[in-house]
């Protein structure tokens, strides 16, 4: 069992420390852009026998806490809302983001992860955001940290559906 999110709330943190220690889930992903994301990698960084990986945010959908991209925001511009946070509607990110702008905030994610001590096992991306449209991932593809398994995606998500029939 996975469990995405870490670092977006101190909830979050406290449940996803338990439960990684508790053996409840075997994984867990960090995300960059929020305020709780330096607590977490920190554990990351103190606990490397976990399995905890990157969880790429480029979409920002909580009402009451939002938030934007870690690179600078003119770098980006094509990311954000009005209000110079991520959209909440990954349909949105789709339609507006450009690739290349993508790929400086994944990056900067990266970087910031690294920079801090972590080294992820992998990475994952918030909401699917970043397979709404093909051409949002292909600049990272080729990247070493970036690895896309489709047949694994397939199967996740034909057990989605079975689980829901």
């Amino acid at each position: 069992m996975h469990a995405d999110d870490f670092g977006s709330c101190a909830s979050v943190n406290r449940a996803t420390i338990a439960a990684l220690e508790s053996e409840a889930i075997s994984s867990a992903s960090v995300m960059a852009p929020c305020d709780y994301f330096k607590p977490a990698v920190n554990y990351a960084a103190r606990h490397p026998e976990m399995d905890i990986g990157l969880h790429l945010t480029v979409t920002s959908e909580r009402p009451a806490k939002r938030w934007g991209p870690v690179a600078d925001r003119e770098k980006v511009p094509s990311l954000i809302d009005e209000d110079g946070c991520f959209y909440a509607d990954a349909d949105v990110l789709s339609e507006r983001a450009r690739p290349e702008e993508v790929y400086i905030e994944l990056k900067v994610q990266m970087e910031r992860a690294l920079a801090m001590g972590m080294k992820p096992t992998h990475v994952d991306t918030h909401m699917f955001a970043l397979f709404y449209n093909d051409a949002l991932h292909q600049p990272a593809r080729d990247k070493p940290w970036v690895r896309r398994r489709k047949e694994h995606s397939k199967a996740s998500r034909e057990r989605n559906r079975q689980s829901t029939s």
